[in-house]
């Protein structure tokens, strides 16, 4: 990344998203490979100091492609994710700061996320990577049911219950596309 260049991406292949949580039985994982942009994301490098701006699509993860690895917990994640209103989660990428004249470093990223309606905006940490390839942001967000309005799954009657917070691991691959 150099100069004041706008870039253009799309998604690429290869990004997942996993929600890592607890209940008061055990821990659980739900991951998702479904991640996709409806159209270009693009993004604005700036290097004194040393950050982009990105603006466009934003990425969606389709609430029926993250799979827990229990039909059961699939079925409890999507009632409350209220999938038959929002059937997708999406993130918006605002702002990554960056290491300049690195190709691989630790980074912050500003992003937007919308669940069930609800957004919030959060700060993550991120690893970034950069080849003549793509660019690759890897990073983990701790969230919370209530931020979004939601409620915790829980089953028997409360005897089963998740946690509050959980915490929702990115791996986003993005592929160039052509300068603007």
């Amino acid at each position: 990344m150099s100069g004041n260049s706008p870039l253009v991406f799309e998604i690429g292949a290869g990004s997942t998203v996993a929600v890592r949580g607890s209940s008061n039985v055990s821990g659980f994982t739900c991951r998702s490979t479904g991640i996709v942009a409806q159209g270009a994301i693009r993004a604005s490098v700036h290097e004194n100091p040393a950050w982009v701006a990105f603006s466009g699509a934003p990425m969606e993860v389709e609430v029926s492609s993250i799979d827990c690895g229990n039909a059961l917990m699939n079925k409890d994640l999507r009632t409350t994710l209220n999938e038959n209103q929002f059937p997708t989660i999406r993130f918006y990428l605002q702002v990554l700061k960056f290491t300049p004249g690195s190709t691989r470093s630790d980074g912050k990223c500003t992003l937007l996320v919308e669940v069930a309606g609800k957004k919030r905006q959060v700060e993550v940490p991120f690893r970034y990577a950069l080849t003549n390839q793509a660019m690759e942001l890897k990073g983990t967000v701790p969230l919370g049911f209530g931020q979004f309005g939601l409620v915790p799954p829980e089953r028997a009657g409360g005897l089963i219950s998740v946690a509050e917070q959980f915490s929702v691991d990115f791996s986003l691959r993005f592929l160039p596309l052509l300068k603007e």
